[in-house]
């Protein structure tokens, strides 16, 4: 397969940027892990993107469109490249011509999505749905909004209920209440948001460097308490966690992703979730958004994110693993938006551009090459 540079794009370093533009970037251009930037030639449907060093690495090499080696063409490498043409980065050939972008997504073959199941798929469904009808001005509105999907504002029924204050005594009272000998975890400073803890003797691989499998325990916020409560000393127990944190004020506690556990494996995240499934049985789930369901009502879900600095063309540079997706939803409602895709259709194409990429849409799970890592069984 021949693949070439998006012609209708100009490669940038931050060091070619003058004052004014390193400035609309921000603190990224300090960045190590970023090159610099892909800006459009001319105005257009395109948008501006932030690229690391092996991405700009990629683009200058494949200026005159040309095969690759045998091992770009399988596994995680080929999933990186066509993450590359779906963001319309690169183009890729078929019958004489050069395609990228939604336009190239129908040359690879795919299986057709089953229909939704659990409380999970048909929330994720309908997070994009959502986001498609708001027809926003730009693809980063877009991915804020699918991110954001299910949580609960800020009203004047939660703060008469709860003070910031009140809900961080309680959570810290809690913890340190657990946190006894021979427990040994460490707490670090994240944000106002959160109560982090990452295990004392970590000398291991880091986030930085690999993927980490994430379990998402998401009840109804009334309930996550007494969730708390129940449930935290399995995580302390179980020497495999890699950390954990809790939020520690009200928009924490009213967003689906309020008590997350970190693990290098899935096979004690998938024991933890069986041991939390029993202890939480009953307890009303509020449900994350684009995460992988266990147990089938939402309570307990898992996401594998990816790293820092991946091996191959294409490092991904995301964050977490829900704004991985949400960034690549985000950019294909935008590419059919452009195209005049609208409704179904616009939400099929965001699916499919998703699978191309190394995603189980039935399932919100990363397909075995994904980020080098596996899934269940890992």
């Amino acid at each position: 397969m021949i693949y070439r540079s998006n012609p209708r794009y100009a490669l940038f370093s931050f060091d070619e940027l003058n004052q004014d533009e390193r400035a609309k970037l921000g603190s990224v251009v300090a960045d190590p892990s970023f090159y610099g930037v892909l800006v459009p030639k001319a105005p257009g449907t395109l948008t501006i993107k932030l690229v690391g060093h092996e991405t700009a690495e990629l683009f200058r090499d494949l200026a005159i469109g040309r095969p690759l080696p045998s091992e770009c063409n399988s596994g995680a490498a080929e999933l990186q490249l066509w993450d590359l043409v779906a963001a319309e980065i690169l183009e890729v050939k078929a019958n004489g011509t050069f395609r990228t972008g939604l336009a190239a997504m129908p040359m690879r073959k795919r299986s057709k999505p089953s229909l939704p199941q659990g409380n999970l798929m048909r929330m994720s469904l309908d997070a994009i749905a959502y986001a498609e009808a708001l027809q926003l001005s730009s693809p980063v509105m877009i991915s804020n909004r699918l991110y954001a999907y299910n949580r609960i504002p800020v009203g004047p029924r939660w703060r008469r209920r709860w003070t910031r204050q009140d809900i961080k005594a309680r959570i810290e009272s809690i913890i340190q209440s657990a946190l006894v000998p021979p427990h040994t975890w460490n707490a670090s400073i994240l944000g106002p948001t959160w109560s982090t803890y990452t295990r004392s003797t970590l000398t291991s691989k880091s986030a930085d460097d690999f993927g980490v499998y994430k379990l998402y325990i998401s009840p109804k916020p009334e309930y996550f308490v007494d969730c708390l409560e129940s449930g935290l000393n399995d995580i302390l127990n179980l020497e495999d966690a890699l950390g954990w944190k809790v939020c520690n004020d009200l928009s924490g506690l009213l967003r689906p992703d309020k008590f997350i556990v970190y693990f290098e494996s899935t096979a004690p995240l998938f024991s933890l979730g069986d041991r939390l499934q029993e202890r939480l049985d009953g307890v009303p789930s509020h449900g994350v958004p684009f995460t992988a369901e266990l147990g089938g009502n939402g309570l307990l879900s898992w996401g594998l994110d990816p790293p820092r600095l991946s091996g191959g063309p294409g490092a991904s540079l995301s964050e977490s693993w829900r704004t991985w997706l949400a960034d690549r939803i985000a950019g294909a409602l935008w590419q059919s938006r452009q195209q005049g895709l609208r409704g179904e259709r616009a939400c099929e194409a965001a699916l499919l551009r998703l699978q191309t990429t190394g995603v189980d849409i039935d399932r919100w799970m990363p397909t075995e090459p994904l980020f080098g890592k596996t899934g269940p069984g890992d």
